[in-house]
């Protein structure tokens, strides 16, 4: 007679979980789905797993409901592809619908089965409302098998907006203009109809060509020299048109001679500070092959050379010229230009504005060098200054090296970097926005001495005022530098508001929060108004004081823990302005530390997969929890916790008492809203964390664990358990994350190993009887059922 014994533990053999509902079950829990340019499919993942049927009749791909919902909004095109597709170990055949309206009220656009790659579904759209949202459901063909599913939105390739940023002179001469312009509409149909600056559209000279295939770029050619055109292009795909890119290029007056290094433009090195502007332009000028290294050089240089004086100190410079180019980028070397060229030095805006200059020094007297100059970017053309000339004895500064801080209702601070010309004499003056130079206020001082930063008082509230600055390095006729173009500042409120985000918890406690804010009108009267949130203002606790005597900051006492409150901030100031009110702005006390906070005050678990909602708001880091942090091996394995995790951050305790050999533990569960890491300890002193031995650790679940679109959950499985014996969990908020979260334990029938396999067993769960099946055993066979503390529940002899 053989004998067998089957171990049954709790209520039911094994816990199984109902499926969840998606949550865009229904038209209403739509999720939203981004709309792709041309073509360009942004894929949005889906699962149908336990959706349900909402009532449509979309009329195709067999459906029977388990349908899912997203939505997109439609462009100003009007125009919109969706498209299905596969995910890797998801649903294979998919159906799709298109709605528009409301969800109350859907009115069906079209239906698809296959129209799409393989068994997936695609539908085109046109002739829709921009700004309107369309609804659509798709479901698994026939509604019998369940997974994910990929789904996108996307503008159809013909023919799109042209992007008016991309339009640009890709070159030009003294008889043509080469235009071009960035496309993605590829069979389509350009056309460029050109004319003198100020013609009609419609009455100029248009080509065309095969997008692709003749342009862009696109020439010009038969213009007159020196004369600019007006551009209009616009596409066109099978009949539609896309929109219309509009600029005006102009022809150049002579031929470039300065394209290339071995035809650079000698400049006349000048005298001290004596700058004789050579003007050069980049109108065609082509891309040397160097890199340069600095200003966004995109091609279209051109070049100039000087021969060094004898002190072997030049300083190359760009300068304005009107209705010239704006941005330059200046590159110097040295070498030969048929034998190769070394960069000195490469500058963006080290002269004024936004154009260049380059101090070089240690150069060799009687040795020529290059220099190369070009727009910013390349994209346009025109006209520029240069000059080379031995360094001033009182050089300009950078412009950019000045400006204006700590501005108030009356008051201003101008700045600028210490070390620029110390001992020399500074003039600022100032005066109303757009004030004439030698009208306005005059300040003078020693630098170094009397500034900066430099004080400007006796201002007007809320008025724009301008600046201009100068030195005098000594008392030399001249021996000064240029006046920095003018700069301009605007002087706050009398009685500023401050912003929302500038009032923010600067410490919280069980039982007080302490709330600061910039304190910009130092004897202003404060008035804090707070209580529980939503509260009116007028019914809440009032705290006043004297900004900058009494706060801030300012600490709120007597308060609940863990409770959320509103507080309003108002300031008064003399002599009779005050801010506006503002707020509400949330501000909570802490959460008290969790019973759970440590092993002793572990919660024990039930293990039969019974859900428990815990929270670890407040949970502190104890110091000895350090010395069982887990390893930080991985993210998704089962041994450890990402690497860039810094360790524990809000950590509270659990146990359980093992029922089997095997267990399993989640957070992967509907009520988690916190992104969780966890690790079991197996040990007999929970007050001596040394005792404890880490079983294992799981940060996200292996496969992947998302509720939602950020909350990241854990899953654990432990083996080769003591039955018995006392285990303790650790469960951590990720990067500090903290709030309510899920946790169940769930234990494996403890069945012989070299029996487990003989046996079938139902109805699971099982509550008063218990069917058990062999298809394998013969002969007389008892069955006997334990109960977990081991007392014998029944005997069968079959």
């Amino acid at each position: 007679m053989k004998k067998t014994y089957l171990w049954l533990f709790g209520a039911s053999l094994i816990s199984l979980t109902s499926l969840a509902q998606p949550t865009n079950d229904n038209c209403a829990q739509a999720i939203q789905i981004p709309m792709g340019g041309p073509n360009v499919c942004i894929p949005i993942t889906g699962n149908n797993t336990g959706a349900t049927s909402s009532g449509i009749t979309p009329g195709c791909a067999v459906f029977n409901g388990s349908e899912i919902w997203f939505k997109v909004t439609v462009p100003v095109t009007g125009l919109a592809v969706l498209e299905t597709s596969a995910v890797s170990g998801g649903i294979g055949d998919s159906g799709m619908a298109a709605y528009s309206g409301s969800c109350d009220d859907l009115v069906l656009l079209d239906c698809d089965d296959d129209g799409g790659v393989g068994l997936y579904s695609l539908i085109e759209l046109n002739g829709l409302t921009p700004g309107e949202d369309i609804y659509i459901a798709v479901w698994e063909f026939g509604g019998d098998t369940f997974g994910e599913v990929s789904i996108c939105a996307y503008q159809p390739p013909p023919c799109e907006d042209l992007n008016p940023f991309t339009f640009a002179q890709d070159g030009c001469g003294t008889d043509n203009i080469t235009i071009t312009w960035e496309t993605f509409s590829a069979e389509a149909t350009y056309f460029v109809e050109y004319g003198p600056t100020g013609f009609e559209q419609g009455t100029g000279t248009t080509v065309s060509g095969a997008v692709g295939v003749d342009g862009p770029p696109v020439n010009i050619s038969g213009l007159e020299a020196g004369t600019a055109y007006d551009f209009y292009v616009y596409e066109e795909c099978e009949g539609v048109n896309s929109s219309t890119l509009f600029d005006t290029f102009s022809t150049t007056t002579s031929d470039l001679t300065n394209d290339d290094c071995d035809t650079a433009i000698p400049l006349t090195v000048g005298g001290i500070n004596d700058c004789n502007p050579t003007i050069g332009f980049n109108d065609c000028a082509s891309n040397s092959g160097l890199t340069h290294g600095c200003a966004f050089y995109q091609g279209g240089d051109v070049w100039f050379s000087f021969v060094a004086p004898e002190g072997g100190e030049v300083w190359v410079e760009t300068q304005n010229v009107p209705n010239g180019i704006g941005d330059t980028g200046l590159a110097i070397y040295s070498g030969d230009c048929e034998g190769g060229l070394s960069l000195i030095e490469c500058n963006d805006d080290g002269g004024l504005g936004l154009y260049s200059l380059i101090a070089a020094g240690g150069l060799t007297p009687g040795e020529t060098y290059y220099a190369a100059v070009w727009e910013y970017g390349n994209d346009t053309y025109g006209q520029f200054s240069i000059c080379a000339y031995e360094p001033p004895t009182c050089p300009t500064p950078n412009q950019f090296s000045f400006f204006a801080q700590n501005i108030g209702p009356e008051q201003a601070y101008i700045n600028w970097g210490a070390d620029i010309l110390p001992g020399a004499e500074f003039i600022i003056e100032y005066g109303l926005d757009g004030f004439e130079l030698g009208t306005g206020t005059v300040i003078t001082g020693i630098i170094g001495v009397d500034g900066p930063p430099v004080l400007i008082s006796g201002l007007t509230p809320e008025t724009t005022y301008d600046y201009y600055w100068q030195a005098a390095c000594s008392a030399t006729l001249g021996d000064s530098t240029n006046v920095i173009p003018t700069f301009g500042f605007t002087t706050t409120e009398l009685c500023p508001t401050p912003f929302e985000f500038q009032i923010f918890t600067e410490d919280a406690g069980f039982d007080f929060i302490t709330v600061s804010w910039p304190a910009t009108v130092p004897g202003a009267t404060f008035a804090i108004e707070y209580g529980p949130t939503g509260f009116s203002p007028g019914s809440g606790t009032v705290i006043t004081g004297i900004v900058g005597t009494d706060g801030p900051p300012v600490t709120i006492t007597g308060l609940t823990e863990a409770t959320l409150y509103d507080m309003y901030l108002l300031q008064f100031c003399p002599p009779a302005s005050q801010t506006d009110l503002v707020g509400p702005i949330g501000i909570q006390t802490l959460f008290p530390p969790p019973t759970n906070d440590n092993p002793c005050g572990a919660l024990d678990l039930p293990t039969d997969g019974t859900v428990v909602i815990a929270n670890n708001s407040g949970a502190t880091v104890l110091d000895e929890e350090s010395v069982i942090t887990p390893p930080q091996t991985g993210c998704q394995a089962q041994d450890g916790w990402c690497a860039f995790e810094s360790g524990i951050d809000g950590s509270v305790w659990f146990s359980f008492t093992a029922t089997g050999t095997e267990a399993t533990i989640t957070t992967c569960l509907d009520a988690n809203t916190i992104d969780t890491q966890i690790a079991a300890y197996s040990g007999t002193d929970c007050n001596d964390f040394g005792t404890l031995t880490l079983l294992g650790a799981n940060d996200d679940a292996i496969g992947g664990c998302t509720l939602g679109s950020t909350i990241f959950a854990s899953v654990l499985t432990l083996t080769g358990l003591t039955i018995g014996e006392t285990y303790w969990v650790l469960v951590d908020g990720y990067g500090g994350s903290t709030g309510v979260f899920a946790i169940s334990i769930t234990q494996t029938v403890g069945l012989d190993e070299a029996s487990a396999l003989l046996f079938g067993m139902y109805p699971n769960p099982a509550s008063t009887e218990l069917l058990i099946q062999s298809d394998v055993l013969s002969g007389n066979v008892i069955f006997e059922l334990f109960d977990i503390n081991g007392r014998l529940i029944s005997s069968e002899n079959k």
